[in-house]
Parts: C-alpha cells; structure tokens; sequence
C-alpha cells in the first residue's frame, strides 16, 4: 500500500495481494549491484527474453487478498476508505491493483498531507487477509526541483540529456522527515511501425542518495551505455520508510513516497 503525492496530486491505492505469499523483504537501498557501479549508480542490462520461451508455461494465475475495508488517517484526521472489490474497478488503468479502489486528491480535493505527518492503514481483516495496523511518516512533496519534472509536458517535449556528460539532479532537502533519493533511468529505441517494429531495451540505471545531499549525479559513463535517439523515463523517489507487517496468510507493506517523472530522450 502506498501514500503518494507526485506533482501536486495525492493518491492512496493497495496493491493486489497475491496469496500463497512469497515472503519478500520491502525495497532495499542496499541491494548489490549486479551490473556496472558508478558512483552511487548502478547499470543494469536489459534481460533478453527469447521468443521461444515467451508462451512456453501458461501464465501464473493470481489470487485477490480481502483484507476487508482498509480505513485510512492522517494522524487523528480520516482520509478514507479503501474498498475491496471482487471486480476490477479500473482494469485499463491499475489492472495491477484492482483488488481495491484506490483514492486521488483528483476526484476528492481534500485528500492531502503534510511532511511530517503520520499516515496509518489499519484492517480488520476479511475473507483470505487478517486485521492489520501499521504506520509510516510522510516525506515532503519536492521543492527546487532542477531540472523541472513535467511529466504530462514532456510527453511532447522530452527533457534533453547529454550522454557525453553527467546528468544531474538537484532538489531541496526535506526537513520533516529523514529521506532516501531514489533515481531510475530507462532507455529503448523503437524501429518500424507499430503493427511491424520492434523496441530494444537499453536497461536501467538507477541511483540512491541521502536526501540531505541535494542532489544526485549520474555518471556519462552510465549513460553512454545508452545512444544517441533512445527515448524513456527519470522517475525520481523520495522515501521516507517502509512497514512491513508480516501476518499468517500475507506480507502487508505500508509506504510514503513523494515522486515525481518525467520524459527523456538521449543525445
């Protein structure tokens, strides 16, 4: 489950819970590097899938955990409710949480939080998840972002970056809570049209920076692994902290994230 604010709007939605659980810890900032390290980077290269095993074992088929209403506060204030639902209730949009509803300060105004603010989800359990409570502190929303994110703008006009030169990334530390910087650079290039081409996956580069530090650098011998007329993503991760609450029947991850993105392509 997580709180997120990104570019101004906040939304509260549950990923699906897929049972029997795979007991998996939460996202780390100290996995190894298994690619290539630059400084507080990492590259990974795309993992090739041959075509001769894309349909060779039939699709795992995924079980919907109800844990009931989730009831959801910011402190003493309520913010809502989640919902489960045996349907999807947007299978185009969040096919990968469609378990519950999902709340956006788009469609309810006063939905927002402050950083600082504690944010807690509890449950009284349902028909395959038990009751659960659990909390987390909410990072701050980004400030002095440089260069400007626009994610919906760069849809048309993708930020420019240099392959030659470091990228980086600058934003102003956040004071109510303790923060980890995380970046992820994708890169692919797409050939022919639509009904006949192709995409090749340049893979990934991500980096993780204490929040304090202002800033991130992404090394040009990264990004040279990339080329000249690539085109992706930058998202950009501030986290506060993770709970993790492990119950008999599932793992129950609660999290806080102001985030923001943007498109990109490479010269």
């Amino acid at each position: 489950m997580t709180f997120d604010v990104s570019s101004g709007v906040y939304t509260v939605q549950n990923a699906m819970f897929d049972l029997p659980r795979a007991r998996s810890a939460p996202p780390s900032t100290a996995q190894a590097c298994t690619g290539m390290q630059s400084g507080d980077c990492c590259y990974t290269p795309a993992i090739e899938i041959p075509s001769s095993a894309a349909h060779s074992t039939a699709p795992k088929k995924s079980t919907f955990g109800d844990a009931g209403p989730i009831l959801l506060h910011d402190g003493a204030h309520k913010l809502g409710t989640l919902v489960f639902s045996a349907e999807p209730h947007d299978a185009a949009a969040l096919a990968w949480s469609a378990d519950y509803t999902y709340l956006s300060s788009d469609n309810i105004p006063d939905l927002k939080w402050n950083g600082g603010d504690t944010l807690s989800a509890a449950a009284n359990g349902g028909a395959t998840v038990g009751a659960f409570v659990g909390s987390v502190v909410a990072p701050s929303p980004f400030e002095g972002l440089t260069p400007k994110f626009d994610y919906l703008g760069s849809q048309t006009n993708p930020l420019e970056i240099q392959r030659a030169k470091d990228f980086v990334v600058s934003w102003r530390p956040d004071t109510k809570s303790s923060s980890t910087i995380d970046i992820g650079l994708s890169a692919s290039k797409a050939t022919g049209s639509l009904a006949t081409g192709s995409i090749t996956n340049r893979g990934t580069i991500s980096c993780t920076v204490k929040d304090s530090a202002g800033s991130v650098v992404v090394p040009a011998e990264l990004l040279a692994k990339y080329e000249t007329g690539d085109e992706g993503a930058v998202l950009l991760h501030r986290r506060n902290g993770i709970k993790l609450i492990h119950l008999d029947q599932a793992d129950v991850t609660i999290s806080a994230t102001a985030s923001e993105a943007t498109f990109v392509s490479f010269k």
